[in-house]
Parts: C-alpha cells; structure tokens; sequence
C-alpha cells in the first residue's frame, strides 16, 4: 500500500467551523503547515468563494506557516470546480474561473432581486460567487426558520429555471445553511479532478489521497481518484447519522471526535 502524499479536504465543518466561520483549533493550522512543508500536495475542495477562503483560511495560514514556498504545494477548488485557485512564484493567488459553466448574468440578478424582496430576513445573496448563485442564511437566524423558507426559495429557482428552458444545464443544490443554483457540471467530483490535473501537470505525484469530508456530498470527492486508478482513503468527520442508509462503495474511516476536532484526531498519530 503507498504512503499517502497527497489530502484533500472539505472546508465547512472540516477545517472551519461552519458558525463562526473561523479555524478554530490551533492545531489545525499546524498540521496544514506541517503538511505542506514535508512535500505533501494539500487540496482545499468547497463550495465556497475564494474570497471566503482567502479571509477565513489562506490569511490565517499565511500567518502560521513558515516559508511561502510552502504554498506551491497548496491547490485550492472553490464554487464545486468551478474556480481554480494555486499559488505563482512569487506566492501570489492566480484565480482562474470556467466561463462555460457560470450561471447567467441574467438569473444571477433575478434571484439577487427575490432574495432582497422576500427572503432579506432569513438570508442574503453572495456577492462573493464568480460562477453560481448561492444564497445563505443570515448569522444569528434560526435554523428552523431558515430551513422553512428555503423551500419556498427554492421552489421560486426551480421555476426560474424552468421559465428560462435552462433546466437541463442547471439546478438547485440546497444545503443546511445555504441554496445554491449551479451548473450541473459542477461539483466536489470536478474539485478532485481539477487537482488530480494540476498535480500531473505540475509533476507532482499522486500515489494515494486521503480525503476528509462531513457530509453526505463530500463522498463524490473519490470518483475522479477511482477513475485516476489512485489509491485513497476517505475519512468521514461530521456526525454518523448523516451517511444513515447510504450505500457507499468504499471504506470508510469514522473518527470518534467530529468535525474540526475529528481532523485533529486522525493526525495525532501521523508522522510528517
């Protein structure tokens, strides 16, 4: 079996807190760095913008690390593959977008306008997003209260969707604090794909991936390293009862501890 060199991670719930939106264990940052310094390649794969990323994670690691070098070994997969963000020679971010698969300017200002008129109390609109619509619920509102008119929400996409025959090229991805209108081309499988390319144009050799999600969505991050023919692992850290009855292909390792703390517990015992 080969020795892991490469990890991929999910960022909401695995290496930020979903709440606060911050790392919150020390930690956390020293195993990126230690990572990153040992030559290991690191993928950040998320939904989020990378103006999400850069504030909450790519700054607070900046801080941490010791030698900006150590960034040409990061690649980060923001908006599900959509947006491709590595690291120049001189450690600046290059931010590369896929134009063929964005959401239409025209929709974009149409959900902008519905949230604003109906939904302002309970969520906003991302102004941060290149290449989706995501709207998410405030900070502070109830889960309960959002949940409840995230399905009038996304009801009203769906039809605008429909309205506009884009139906076929587009959906509506609701998750537990936020609704998302995507491409359908999008997603964490064309995040593993991007890096599993990156990391081969760049020679920078695979030989087996360990990946680390929450959700139920974060298991499509294996199919591009099945299709690679890499070796992987998967490590699951959010709660249990969310892979309840779903039929998974592969192993998969549970940490006792969940979350942010369940990444801290699977490299306790690693040796960089």
């Amino acid at each position: 079996m080969p020795t892991a060199n490469a990890f991929v991670f999910d960022l909401d719930g695995v290496l930020v807190d979903p709440t606060t939106k911050t790392v919150v264990l020390n930690e956390t940052l020293d195993i990126l760095c230690n990572l990153l310094h040992a030559g290991n390649t690191v993928g950040f794969n998320t939904g989020r913008s990378y103006d999400f990323v850069e504030k909450h994670l790519v700054e607070p690691l900046l801080k941490a690390i010791d030698n900006q070098s150590d960034l040409l070994n990061l690649f980060i997969s923001c908006e599900k593959g959509a947006v491709v963000v590595t690291f120049d020679n001189i450690f600046h971010p290059v931010v590369m977008k896929n134009d063929r698969i964005s959401v239409p300017i025209k929709i974009q200002n149409a959900v902008r306008n519905l949230v604003k008129s109906k939904f302002f109390d309970s969520m906003f609109f991302d102004e941060t997003k290149l290449t989706m619509v995501s709207v998410e619920m405030n900070d502070g509102h109830s889960l309960e209260d959002f949940w409840r008119e995230q399905k009038d929400l996304d009801k009203a996409l769906e039809m605008m969707l429909a309205d506009n025959d884009l139906s076929e090229k587009f959906k509506v991805d609701s998750s537990r604090i936020a609704t998302d209108l995507e491409s359908k081309a999008v997603g964490k499988d064309l995040g593993t794909e991007n890096f599993i390319e990156w990391c081969d144009k760049n020679k920078k050799p695979v030989d087996k991936i360990i990946f680390f999600g929450d959700s139920k969505s974060d298991l499509d991050m294996v199919r591009s390293a099945v299709r690679h023919g890499k070796q992987f692992e998967f490590v699951f850290v959010g709660e249990q009862k969310y892979l309840k009855d779903t039929l998974i292909a592969f192993p998969v390792i549970f940490t006792k501890n969940t979350y942010e703390a369940g990444v801290n517990e699977y490299f306790q015992s690693y040796k960089f």
